[in-house]
């Protein structure tokens, strides 16, 4: 796919916004759009407010202009996140360094730093981010399969490559955080996950896939495509609350003793029939 990249001419002055997102006090998203093409992505709603609304999610990506001395709000206390509807490491990034100029602002900051990505680009700046006090990289990945992310997120890194930053991250004393999103129902093999980023992530997330009206097409059409065998099973889930319910929670049953043996704290993100079901478990 080829990648439309436009270059803002306006300013972007309030880079840093407050935010209604749960966990998240600010965010930041240096990028409108993203290049990874991810067929659950929540993100594409930003299509209608971007003038992009006949492009195809994951072709095109606005570089926000930023001020020569980037501000934030006055009482920089509570959680700041960095890519809540872009990846800050898009490959674009080691263009534009956008994210890199961001974090230069933000040393010695007072704010707890929360940056996602699916990116190892974000070994670039290792040395910065040790200069950030409470910094977390979110790292998201919910498979080492590749077959599987080629056919879900094509322009995304590797498998390999997200689990090796993860682990270089971690040799470097900054705090990382899996965030095992979203699990595809019978295919993602979190197990095998688990045990590969066994002791190099101090936090752990995991979230269903949540098939909604935007992404519903992209989805089954993928199933179909490489996994006809699941096409009904995943139906299911769609027509029936009921089943979902009983999958997510046998999910949760089959996963817990892995995580408790990883030891790291975690955080279910599993949404049943439109309600948010969250537990945070400590170990």
């Amino acid at each position: 796919m080829s990648i439309c990249v436009t270059e803002s001419e306006k300013i972007t002055k309030n880079i840093c916004t407050k935010s209604k997102l749960p966990g998240a006090d600010f965010v930041i998203n240096p990028y409108v759009g993203c290049i990874h093409g991810c067929i659950y992505c929540y993100a594409d709603f930003m299509k209608r407010f971007t003038n992009h609304q006949d492009d195809t999610w994951g072709s095109f990506l606005d570089v926000k202009k930023l001020p020569e001395t980037i501000t934030f709000p006055k009482k920089a206390e509570g959680v700041l996140v960095i890519g809540s509807v872009t990846d800050p490491y898009n490959r674009f990034e080691e263009k534009y360094k956008s994210t890199r100029k961001i974090l230069t602002a933000l040393k010695g900051s007072t704010f707890d730093v929360e940056i996602i990505t699916k990116s190892d680009l974000v070994l670039r700046d290792i040395e910065l981010l040790k200069e950030i006090p409470s910094c977390k990289i979110s790292i998201s990945l919910s498979t080492t399969d590749d077959n599987l992310l080629s056919r879900t997120e094509p322009g995304a890194p590797s498998a390999q490559q997200r689990i090796d930053a993860l682990k270089t991250l971690h040799e470097h004393g900054i705090k990382t955080c899996l965030f095992i999103s979203p699990i595809f129902p019978y295919l993602s093999g979190v197990a095998e996950l688990l045990l590969e980023v066994h002791g190099y992530v101090s936090e752990i997330y995991l979230e269903n896939l949540n098939i909604r009206n935007n992404n519903r097409e992209r989805v089954m059409a993928m199933i179909q495509s490489y996994y006809p065998e699941l096409r009904e099973k995943y139906q299911n889930l769609l027509d029936s609350a009921t089943a979902q319910f009983a999958y997510w929670e046998g999910v949760k049953e089959l996963l817990t003793p892995l995580l408790e043996v990883n030891g790291a704290p975690y955080t279910w993100y599993f949404y049943h029939d439109k309600n948010v079901k969250k537990e945070k478990v400590k170990i």
